[in-house]
């Protein structure tokens, strides 16, 4: 462990381990694996170079760079934890990861809906997961009461943990799953939705660190718009005549996604890559949110 006694020489030998490996971002990724087996921030490893780690640490972190290399586990399984808008949440196995597209949807749906002055006072969250998207909104609107649903029963105790570690009191998590659901007891104003949606034949060829989420949280187990076309057809029930529902989808999914919610008005966008990979529909063809939206409108068929 001699090549790994210092902050210096740790963060050079993992940044190399990784890189070697075909990793991406592999110092950022070094960084953070040696921040979280010293429980130190990053400040104080520029500050400190020549600290040095005890043989537990060094050990720890040669165990979990091997893991990271050989299994191909995901950085953010192995920290435990993930940064979403703004929001430290604790994160397993159990549920798919966040992504930076879904943070961006999320980000662009509040800016929207700030321009619009317009806050909805019952938000519904379909396959919370982690609770991320959620406890997002339920944090940039207290006033709200936020929901959160889900049919695993482990993502809906994450979730719960995550909301009570952050204090976030406007938001609670039910059991349920929507393919299933006959009649909900109320309405919501703003719907969102980050479902399965990766046609099951691409399974297969996902990179190696996908292959670690829950499969049901990744597929639908056919061609990936399931649950769109459910959605689709069962949102009279869900969403308050003036609501608004918002749909994170696959690469070249979302003409498709848009083109389901034939008797609404839609509008299509991009997230921070370019890719077509929102989709925003409401029954007001004049709603200013998705107006404020600032995205490519796409008219409802007639």
């Amino acid at each position: 462990m001699d090549g790994i006694r210092t902050f210096r020489q740790a963060l050079r030998y993992v940044e190399r381990q990784l890189a070697e490996a075909g990793i991406e971002e592999a110092r950022r990724e070094a960084e953070l694996l040696v921040c979280n087996v010293t429980q130190c921030n990053m400040l104080a490893l520029l500050l400190e170079p020549e600290r040095v780690l005890s043989a537990a640490v060094q050990q720890q972190l040669s165990q979990l760079v091997h893991v990271r290399i050989t299994e191909r586990v995901p950085l953010q399984y192995l920290l435990g934890w993930v940064e979403f808008y703004g929001l430290r949440l604790r994160i397993t196995p159990a549920v798919l990861i966040p992504r930076p597209e879904t943070e961006f949807l999320i980000a662009r749906l509040v800016a929207a809906m700030r321009a619009s002055t317009w806050q909805p006072r019952r938000i519904l969250d379909i396959g919370t997961g982690s609770g991320c998207i959620a406890l997002a909104l339920a944090k940039e609107f207290p006033g709200s009461r936020v929901i959160g649903w889900d049919c695993d029963e482990a993502a809906l105790s994450l979730a719960e943990e995550n909301a009570q570690r952050l204090g976030i009191p406007n938001v609670s998590f039910e059991h349920v799953d929507v393919l299933q659901l006959a009649d909900p007891d109320e309405r919501f104003w703003l719907v969102v939705s980050n479902p399965p949606y990766i046609p099951a034949c691409d399974v297969p060829v996902l990179p190696p660190e996908v292959q670690h989420e829950p499969t049901t949280a990744l597929t639908d187990g056919a061609d990936g718009l399931t649950f769109y076309r459910h959605y689709s057809e069962h949102l009279w029930r869900l969403l308050e005549p003036n609501g608004i529902i918002a749909l994170e989808c696959n690469d070249g999914q979302a003409a498709a996604v848009a083109a389901l919610f034939t008797d609404m008005e839609s509008a299509i966008g991009t997230d921070q890559r370019g890719v077509e990979r929102y989709v925003l529909a409401a029954w007001d063809c004049d709603h200013r949110v998705l107006r404020n939206f600032s995205l490519q409108n796409v008219h409802a068929a007639s």
